[in-house]
């Protein structure tokens, strides 16, 4: 036997002694716990996973729609802005990207052809993260509810 195992035959030997016994009594439905399974998913160091994003070379795709608001500044220093909904080659679009210093960035790969952005990672991770936490002080606070019986003592509602 594993050295482990020794403990777990204690504790069944004991438990099973006090199931035999009048003394044991189940734990109440209310008093057992269940784990909270809707946590955020954790990396090995116990960190927050953060999203990673597919830029220029990572996308796999030969056209894409690039989508979003590109701006251009002009010689005169005043800046142009055009709104883009088109489709076209990955190799045009990082072309377009490289000659404005930002990034081609995948939104959604799901649709035919994937969606794409012209735009700043930097920029565009701050965006993200500004609106989830946007999402997350909007969304409303759970009610608590409190059962209150006539077995409960005067003492129990102090607390």
């Amino acid at each position: 036997m594993a050295p482990r195992s020794r403990p777990l035959l204690m504790i069944g030997a004991v438990v099973a002694a006090l199931i035999g016994s009048r003394s044991f009594v189940a734990p109440r439905q209310s008093q057992v716990r269940v784990p909270n399974v809707s946590r955020p998913a954790r990396g090995l160091d116990g960190r927050i996973k953060q999203q990673e994003y597919k830029i220029n070379e990572e996308i796999r795709a030969n056209e894409v729609r690039v989508v979003g608001i590109v701006s251009d500044k002009l010689e005169t220093g005043a800046t142009r802005m055009e709104e883009m909904n088109e489709i076209m080659s990955l190799r045009d679009a990082m072309e377009i990207a490289q000659s404005k210093g930002v990034d081609v960035i995948l939104i959604n790969e799901d649709p035919d052809p994937p969606l794409v952005k012209i735009f700043s990672v930097g920029k565009y991770v701050y965006e993200e993260k500004k609106r989830a936490k946007e999402i997350a002080k909007n969304k409303a606070p759970k009610i608590k509810e409190v059962k209150i019986t006539y077995t409960i003592g005067d003492h129990d509602l102090n607390t």
